[in-house]
């Protein structure tokens, strides 16, 4: 049986890893992005509704590849890109958004106000248009079998790359 997790930072966590592995019968999967944004939106609503830049996750893919090559896994690693063109109407990018910030506690009025100042230039005709480059890593292995318990000495790997 195949686990997978995509853009889930908490399964790429040695505890994460060690979970999903618990429940598989074969292989274990994860799906990460490479550090970039397709699109510049999210950084500009993030950065004007949390006073703050957007957190960077980057680094969720070496920590979690460099884990499981220090656990004694033998991980694949698979990067893909493709160009993306996006069209799609405003209320399905609105409702998208409120939901997404509503995770932080954002009010949605917020979030139409900063959709309203962030997007114009995106919205000639009451649709979103944009166009990026998606670019994402597909990490595979087998787990070890579950009496296999990492190494102490690895144990800063726990608390030095994950910051969420």
């Amino acid at each position: 049986d195949l686990v997978v997790a995509a853009f889930f930072p908490q399964a790429m966590t040695p505890s994460g890893i060690r979970q999903m592995e618990s429940l598989s019968k074969g292989c274990c999967a994860l799906v990460t992005g490479c550090g970039k944004e397709a699109f510049p939106i999210r950084g500009r609503l993030w950065r004007r509704l949390m006073d703050d830049s957007l957190p960077w996750t980057g680094c969720h893919l070496s920590c979690a590849f460099n884990y499981l090559m220090a656990s004694g896994r033998s991980p694949n690693v698979l990067h893909l890109s493709w160009l993306i063109d996006v069209n799609m109407p405003m209320d399905t990018i609105i409702r998208y958004y409120r939901n997404y910030f509503a995770i932080f506690g954002i009010d949605h009025q917020a979030v139409d106000e900063a959709i309203r100042i962030e997007m114009a230039e995106y919205i000639p005709d009451d649709r979103y248009h944009s166009s990026g480059k998606m670019e994402v890593a597909l990490i595979w292995w087998q787990p070890q079998p579950h009496t296999i318990r990492v190494a102490d000495s690895l144990h800063f790997l726990q608390t030095s790359c994950w910051h969420f």
